[in-house]
């Protein structure tokens, strides 16, 4: 009976201790899983089976950010390149990971393709570049009137003699009706008009 009651309070201590580890450890983003392998494993091993939790998720971590880092440079190569050999298409869709972390990278490359002037690339960090549209989802899906919208803006010239650029974030939440809309934009491409179709799916 004593060995049942010590072991069922070796259990709550370790689970306490894992607790209390990931609400200083959640700014860290290394959060250790609570379940019954790691309350186990913590039970049987204690603070150093945490301490090998900890650190198994570190290089779990540590490999995804190395698989990152090595995607972006790939697409930084690649958006380089392009530019730099002017083979500037008229559309192209990038999938990301992360709008949140991710968007950066599509801004990036359209401030390649207006020749990354100070000046231009401000405006579009501040949101005020006016040949760039960024097309987002109305609710759940984009609407046709929004590309109808895009294209009626996108007959006049560019008001800075430049290319004009349009983002479709979220392109798969394309309806039937808008996506027959955007590829007939797409069918009949001008010099002067880059497509982008942004997408985590």
């Amino acid at each position: 009976m004593r060995v049942l009651i010590n072991m069922i309070k070796k259990i709550i201590f370790s689970s306490f201790l894992l607790y209390g580890f990931n609400i200083i450890a959640v700014n860290f983003n290394i959060v250790v899983p609570i379940n019954v392998f790691t309350i186990l494993l913590i039970t049987i091993l204690g603070v150093p089976g945490l301490l090998g939790l900890v650190l198994f998720k570190i290089f779990v971590l540590w490999g995804v950010v190395m698989d990152v880092t090595s995607a972006k440079k790939k697409y930084y190569e690649i958006i380089n390149s392009i530019v730099n050999n002017n083979k500037i298409s008229h559309a192209y869709m990038i999938e990301i990971d992360s709008y949140d972390d991710d968007f950066i990278c599509v801004l990036d490359f359209v401030k390649m393709i207006l020749g990354n002037n100070d000046d231009i690339n401000n405006l579009i960090d501040i949101g005020n570049y006016p040949d760039l549209k960024i097309i987002e989802p109305d609710g759940s899906v984009i609407k046709k009137g929004q590309l109808i919208k895009l294209q009626e803006e996108f007959r006049n010239k560019s008001f800075l003699d430049n290319k004009m650029i349009y983002i479709i974030k979220e392109a798969d939440k394309l309806n039937e009706s808008s996506g027959n809309t955007i590829l007939k934009f797409l069918e009949e491409p001008e010099d002067d008009i880059v497509a982008i179709l942004v997408t985590t799916n």
